[in-house]
């Protein structure tokens, strides 16, 4: 019987001293959530200046997993700076999972060392600053947001083995008030591996270091200004660590047909669609990217490109002077800054209606390489030497090699650049598809042998010389409706026999060069006026100089 009482006495103090335990615990873990919380929003406002604040809906802590778990939290800027010109962002997530707290380390050396943390379907929007100025106001000093002084107060460390935020959301838009995003992606991930915030970060000026940073988006859409592209992509993979960025499948996409994209711009205007196997920027910001839209980057990498470029002239061209290549750099609204950007295993097909004309005549570009160096929007840094070059290398017509190299100099805005090429060897009948529907002009025979040109242009007029050598023209042109026979042959033989020499050299074996130029049209961006000058070469090559005006007017060759 004592021994029976004495059992009964020894369950009922342990059961109770449990009980004792557990209410304890219960009530000390109720009371240091709602510490933490309050901890953590002090802290959060106190790290951002006040112009962040920190919401959580419940947060539990399990001593005997060592685990924090959080729901529903929220990260928002307050309302005054909702409005700031700084870019600001809104951070939300259903849950994260802090796993594997070491405890002895925490309350020994204040240091804090966690084995993951996971988000659960988070949320991340970035609204972009207003705030476009390259040379910041010096009277305007600015706290440096640091991660580790809102925490080394209680905290000499902390370090993360691994940050995993899965099936996120991601959403950049350019200002608080809009509620159609620039750039949505879904299906997105962040890794970071080896996260460290400590005193060695406020040193180098890091916010924290990590071993990896890496985003993903499977899955991504940007709206252009003006309604009138869209830019999709999958799978851009952007690394902070290795100030890397890198797409798969780019494509700009035309929101309208070719039909009404000229009316929905309400100008004649080009209509371009452009798909991308892989782009990849080195060295590149990608902090900046995110919250400025700034591009920052050594390098740019296209491959597998394709470009579709549509125009109709029928379209009234509206009276709007059109700026040189340096003014559009200059003006960009954005910090552009790319030392080289190289393009390969390109196509391009350029497809344009003539003014009366029905259908396009066509020009085809295979196997592009281009190298394009000194792109830098900053007029703040630039010299007498700043300039941007651009070399191209193509198939024209997918015959013949063409070359061309402009030099674009910075230092001003006028449209002034600096261009030589050449075209080697191939039939004439070749360009067909280029003039025969939209000129009525066709080619029965002969042969380029070589071109090569050279030649400066301002924003008035450009002047050169080249020498386009050929043999064996025969052209034909098109038959006029209900035109009667003889007036079809007179036509042909004129333009034939009269107007056209059939070689260069000619008879006397002499190479005929020539001076090519014209005036600048300030309607038509610089590739028609490069182009408008080299075709002034060609026509005065053909017919001779004294003759440029009564080719012109025939339309041979003559881009409108």
């Amino acid at each position: 019987m004592p021994y029976k009482r004495t059992r009964k006495i020894l369950i009922i103090t342990v059961l109770s001293t449990l009980l004792i335990l557990v209410t304890a615990g219960l009530f000390i873990s109720f009371y240091l959530s709602k510490r933490v919380v309050e901890v953590l929003k002090e802290k959060v406002s106190a790290a951002t200046h006040g112009e962040y604040t920190l919401s959580i809906g419940d947060l539990s802590i399990s001593f005997l997993s060592r685990s924090i778990v959080v729901s529903n939290l929220v990260l928002a800027p307050t309302e005054q700076n909702i409005t700031h010109a700084k870019a600001v962002y809104i951070i939300k997530a259903n849950k994260v999972r802090v796993s594997a707290i070491a405890m002895v380390s925490y309350f020994r050396d204040h240091e804090l060392n966690i084995d993951r943390i996971e988000f659960e379907e988070p949320q991340i929007s970035i609204f972009q600053g207003s705030e476009r100025a390259l040379v910041k106001d010096p009277n305007i000093v600015e706290k440096p947001l640091s991660l580790y002084k809102s925490i080394s107060s209680k905290l000499t460390s902390v370090t993360i083995d691994h940050i995993d935020i899965i099936n996120s959301k991601f959403n950049i838009y350019a200002k608080a008030s809009d509620t159609l995003a620039l750039l949505a992606a879904n299906e997105n991930s962040i890794s970071i591996a080896g996260f460290q915030l400590n005193e060695t970060c406020d040193k180098m000026g890091r916010l924290f270091l990590a071993q990896k940073f890496e985003i993903v988006m499977n899955k991504f859409s940007y709206h252009l200004p003006k309604g009138l592209y869209t830019v999709f992509g999958k799978k851009l993979y952007a690394s902070y660590t290795d100030s890397l960025l890198k797409v798969d499948s780019l494509q700009v996409i035309p929101n309208f047909s070719k039909k009404e994209f000229g009316k929905a711009a309400d100008q004649q205007i080009s209509r371009v669609s452009l798909v991308a196997n892989k782009v990849e920027f080195t060295r590149f910001d990608v902090k900046r990217f995110l919250e400025m839209n700034w591009m920052l980057a050594e390098k740019l990498n296209a491959s597998g490109v394709y470009i579709d470029v549509f125009r109709d002239n029928n379209i009234p061209l509206k009276p709007i002077n059109r700026p040189s290549l340096q003014a559009l750099f200059r003006d960009v609204p954005i910090y552009l800054s790319i030392d080289t950007i190289r393009l390969s295993e390109a196509d391009a097909s350029y497809e344009e209606i003539a003014e009366g004309a029905t259908e396009p005549g066509i020009m085809k570009l295979g196997n592009i390489r281009g190298v394009i160096t000194g792109v830098n929007n900053d007029s703040t840094l630039f010299t007498d030497d700043s300039k941007i070059t651009a070399i191209v290398d193509a198939e024209f017509m997918q015959k013949s090699h063409f070359h061309l190299k402009s030099d674009f100099p910075l230092n001003t805005r006028a449209n002034v650049f600096y261009s030589s090429g050449s075209l080697s060897s191939m039939p004439l009948s070749d360009i067909n598809p280029l003039i025969e529907k939209a000129k009525g002009v066709k080619v029965l025979s002969g042969v380029i042998d070589s071109m090569k040109f050279n030649f400066s242009a301002n924003d008035t007029r450009s002047s050169g010389k080249m020498t386009f050598a050929y043999h064996d023209l025969e052209v034909k042109l098109k038959e006029e409706e209900n035109e009667k026979k003889f007036k079809r042959k007179l036509k042909n033989f004129i333009v034939n026999d009269v107007i056209l020499r059939q070689s260069n050299p000619g008879k006397d074996g002499r190479l005929r060069e020539v001076s090519i130029g014209t005036d600048r049209n300030p309607y038509r961006y610089f590739p028609y006026y490069t182009m408008q000058t080299i075709l002034s070469g060609i026509a005065a090559s053909m017919q001779g100089e004294q003759k440029a005006k009564l080719l012109k007017r025939s339309r041979l060759l003559e881009k409108k």
